[in-house]
């Protein structure tokens, strides 16, 4: 009824930007409330929706600054490729990497992507079936605390400070911890803040770029 949904709004509302578990928050809240089987697994995740459309609201004038810089420089990139002659890739890619930061960061965001895509392909009906249930989100939960309190604990060399200067090199291994959030009660924003981190990114910057992976991660899944 209405009384859940508001319920479970909220619990999403409060944890989905947290280092915290929101489809875990919302299973053990569903539990709870004796909302379960498989319309509330599908609840779990369709709902985080919302939280999609608070992240383009809210860096709508960046994402649209780096929508357009991004085909500019794709232009610019088949422009170089076809001046010229036959330049060698490795001559173009060394000239593109610093001449397009938006593209290139956009091509980090499809490689971040890829590895919970491809695991969550596979095996998002499985994930379903066993490990939607308060067990596995509580053991999550105390497990992903431990490792956010180890990677504080850690000094990790900062090497990105700047969100265009994240490569698609520490893109790829913030995108392999992405996929641990795929257990349910593993934050998602946790698990690419912590990635994030031991990639070198400085916390802002793992933070901002955990919200705009956030991006094609929550639309796929929804």
């Amino acid at each position: 009824g209405p009384e859940l949904a508001v319920i479970l709004g909220i619990i999403e509302g409060l944890t989905e930007f947290l280092p915290v578990s929101s489809t875990g928050h919302l299973i053990l809240a569903g539990h709870a409330l004796g909302f379960t089987g498989d319309i509330a697994s599908n609840v779990e995740i369709s709902i985080q929706l919302g939280a999609i459309l608070a992240i383009i609201a809210y860096e709508r004038t960046k994402l649209a600054a780096l929508a357009s810089h991004t085909i500019r420089e794709q232009r610019e990139v088949r422009s170089l490729v076809a001046a010229g002659g036959a330049p060698a890739w490795t001559a173009i890619l060394q000239k593109s990497i610093h001449a397009h930061p938006n593209l290139w960061f956009v091509i980090g965001l499809g490689l971040a992507f890829l590895p919970a895509a491809l695991v969550g392909f596979f095996a998002h009906k499985s994930i379903k079936a066993h490990l939607f249930a308060p067990a596995t989100v509580a053991a999550s939960l105390i497990i992903g605390g431990l490792i956010i309190l180890a990677v504080e604990r850690m000094r990790n060399r900062v090497r990105t400070t700047e969100l265009l200067q994240v490569t698609p090199r520490s893109a790829l291994w913030i995108g392999l911890a992405q996929c641990v959030s795929l257990i349910p009660g593993m934050s998602r924003s946790g698990s690419t803040i912590v990635g994030g981190l031991l990639a070198g990114l400085d916390r802002r910057v793992a933070t901002e770029y955990s919200f705009f992976l956030a991006l094609p991660t929550m639309i796929i899944a929804t």
